[in-house]
């Protein structure tokens, strides 16, 4: 599982060659084991996810945080 992926909102998708300004962001828990343990959970699975957290701690435990949030058991090595 990657630890994250960052999200710019903007106010409106760019035309072709346009700049918009971002509004803030934000990460997400990500990756495909990840998104597969939490729909499992949603659907009423017990879901036990083994992972192990990257070089920036504090990214792996707010991806470990949001899939706990999300019904997903965590089990975490961190590097």
């Amino acid at each position: 599982m990657s630890s994250g992926v960052e999200f710019v909102p903007v106010q409106r998708f760019p035309q072709p060659g346009e700049v918009v300004h971002a509004e803030g962001a934000f990460t997400r828990a990500a990756g495909g084991g990840g998104v597969v343990a939490v729909v499992l959970a949603e659907l009423g699975a017990e879901v036990d996810f083994f992972l192990r957290a990257g070089p920036r701690p504090s990214d792996g435990q707010a991806a470990a945080a949001q899939l706990a949030e999300r019904g997903v058991r965590v089990h975490a090595a961190w590097a």
